[in-house]
């Protein structure tokens, strides 16, 4: 009787092992590796970082967006632009829209999220903490000076949207600027990013944040006056959505530029600030 021939057994092959084999990776094969996570961390990290940016200056452009929604509903009752200072020194452009509840959409989502930078004021009384908020077009280019008994006067005619001032002894009022008047609202500025917050002196123990000037201008503003030997200076337009800002428009479209764009000295540019859109130096 034959025999079957035995069945060859079974012998894994992670059993096998040769002399002078090793198991894992050497050290020169895990700095390879780790090099190429960190090359390849390296290449997404800034578009990742991007794209969160992006979407903080969309959310910002959306709330300019409600700030020009509440803005048409209150031309449409009242025919006047909101002026740049209401009663007590306040901001003209808040008090007119708070009735219409958009208090929230006056912060800028990316200043939130930016640390906030203290600058002393226009008094000089001390460090100001530079919160996001939302800055009114009210004087256009117009300059304003400090007088000796501590009022602001604009030089010159106001172009903004804040109205102009009747000035009689220490008493300042404002008129508010028809809605006529506005001679190119698509090119208008009306709002937009800003740091530059108006006080006088002692007006920040009594007024609540929400309710101080805050101003949009195209020109630099001293946040140091008390320092003459080293003036430090902001321009009056943001540069926190990777370098630009975004504006609100007259008609109620919303335009995110660079710093640069918005505060150039040019004619195009600078007729955007003014109401009757002509550059500072045009006659009227």
């Amino acid at each position: 009787m034959k025999r079957s021939p035995p069945t060859p057994s079974v012998v894994r092959a992670s059993c096998l092992h040769t002399p002078g084999s090793r198991a894992g990776f050497t050290l020169i094969e895990a700095l390879v590796v780790v090099a190429v996570i960190v090359v390849l961390a390296g290449l997404l990290l800034p578009a990742v970082s991007r794209s969160v940016v992006s979407a903080r200056s969309a959310r910002c452009q959306s709330n300019l967006r409600q700030i020009g929604y509440a803005l048409a509903l209150y031309l449409a009752d009242e025919r006047v632009y909101p002026v740049g200072i209401s009663t007590g020194f306040r901001g003209g452009l808040q008090k007119a829209l708070r009735p219409l509840d958009v208090a929230a959409a006056f912060r800028c989502p990316e200043r939130a999220w930016v640390a906030a930078e203290p600058a002393n004021d226009s008094d000089g009384s001390g460090p100001l903490p530079l919160n996001p908020h939302y800055g009114y077009n009210w004087r256009g280019t117009a300059p304003i000076r400090q007088t000796p008994s501590g009022l602001l006067v604009m030089e010159g005619p106001n172009r903004g949207l804040g109205g102009s001032q009747e000035v009689s002894g220490r008493v300042v009022r404002m008129v508010n600027l028809p809605e006529s008047d506005v001679r190119m609202p698509p090119l208008m500025i009306v709002a937009g990013d800003t740091l530059a917050a108006l006080t006088l002196p002692g007006l920040r123990d009594v007024t609540p944040y929400d309710d101080l000037v805050f101003s949009l201008f195209p020109h630099p503003f001293r946040t140091d006056p008390a320092d003459d030997a080293s003036p430090v200076y902001h321009l009056g337009v943001g540069d926190w959505h990777l370098g630009g800002a975004n504006m609100l428009l007259g008609d109620g479209h919303v335009e995110g530029r660079r710093q640069e764009w918005w505060t150039v000295q040019t004619r195009d540019v600078q007729r955007q600030w003014n109401f009757d859109c002509r550059f500072s130096e045009e006659a009227p």
